[in-house]
This record gives structure tokens, C-alpha cells and sequence, in this order.
């Protein structure tokens, strides 16, 4: 049974849309057509990360917030909000979609701390696209990271298997 109505879902994007455009009108940010698809988005990922925490359901609250973190960027980067940030930064760019999905698994934990297995895929993605995006400001060569992920990738094998295991032995 579905608590939020459809017309939520027009309500709320139609909100949105005539945000934008009323902020085109007043010249605060360039409109173009395509940007409504984003704002969609993102205004998609909003709903469904309020329908995963009333419903507490983390796979919902897991697809929100990656729609709404890439929608907004998207958004973001068509306003010119983003232009001084490095390439590397890009709304699709790989250490800041890697980046997001961590955030998207650390929101499933919020959602249902009892998971806390979550933890696992999350620190682990957050950690990646971090540790990326610092090689790419120039904390740390990206050879130096090439050879850490090389070496030491099996520990994430490993802590994935231990948080499988206690979670076993916790049902």
C-alpha cells in the first residue's frame, strides 16, 4: 500500500520546476530545458529517501540519496556553482560517484542501525573515492595509491567476510 499520494510527486516537481525557472527569470542561474530532467531527479530522490525513513526501508533510502546527490550536482554544476572545482569533481566523474555511494550506504545504516554490516560497503566507498580524490588534489601520488589498492585490496575481502560471519552468528 502506497501512504504518499501521485499527486506528491507532481506537487513537488512542479514546485521545483517553476523554483528554477522563477531563479532563470531573475537571472540567478541559466535555464535550459535539460536541467528540469535533473531537478526531477534529484526532487525523486527526495521523495524516496522520505518514503525509505517513514517506511524504513534502506533500499529506498539508498536509490534517494544517490538520485538526490547526483541530481543536485548536476543542478549545481548547470549554475555555475561548480566551476572552480578541479575536472576531477565533475558531477560524474568516478571519485565522487564512489563518493556518493558511500554516503547512499551510510544512509542505510542511519535508517536501520541494527545493519551495521552496512558499515562495511560504506566506509569502503567513502574511503576509495576520498582517498581519490585526494591523489587527485596532489595529497598523495595516484602511483602510491595504484600500489596500496594493489597490495592491500584483500583486507576489504576480509573485513566484508568477518561482518558476514557476525552477522550469522547474531540471527
Amino acid at each position: 500500500m502506497n501512504q504518499y499520494p501521485k499527486h506528491l510527486w507532481i506537487g513537488t516537481a512542479l514546485v521545483l520546476i517553476g523554483v528554477v525557472m522563477l531563479l532563470a527569470r531573475l537571472d540567478v542561474l541559466r535555464w535550459e530545458w535539460w536541467v528540469a530532467i535533473w531537478v526531477l531527479v534529484a526532487a525523486l530522490g527526495a521523495v524516496k529517501i522520505v518514503q525509505g525513513i517513514s517506511g524504513r526501508r534502506p533500499g529506498k533510502v539508498f536509490w534517494g540519496t544517490v538520485l538526490l546527490l547526483i541530481g543536485g550536482a548536476q543542478v549545481l554544476s548547470h549554475a555555475g556553482l561548480m566551476n572552480d572545482l578541479p575536472h576531477y569533481l565533475t558531477p560524474f566523474s568516478l571519485p565522487l560517484l564512489l563518493t556518493i555511494v558511500g554516503i547512499a550506504f551510510l544512509a542505510m545504516f542511519l535508517v536501520n542501525p541494527k545493519e551495521w554490516q552496512i558499515l562495511v560497503p560504506a566506509l569502503g566507498f567513502l574511503g576509495i573515492g576520498t582517498v581519490m580524490i585526494l591523489a587527485d588534489l596532489g595529497t598523495f601520488s595516484r602511483e602510491e595509491v595504484v600500489h596500496a589498492v594493489r597490495n592491500y585490496w584483500p583486507l576489504g575481502l576480509i573485513v566484508f567476510g568477518t561482518a558476514l560471519l557476525l552477522r550469522r552468528r547474531s540471527v
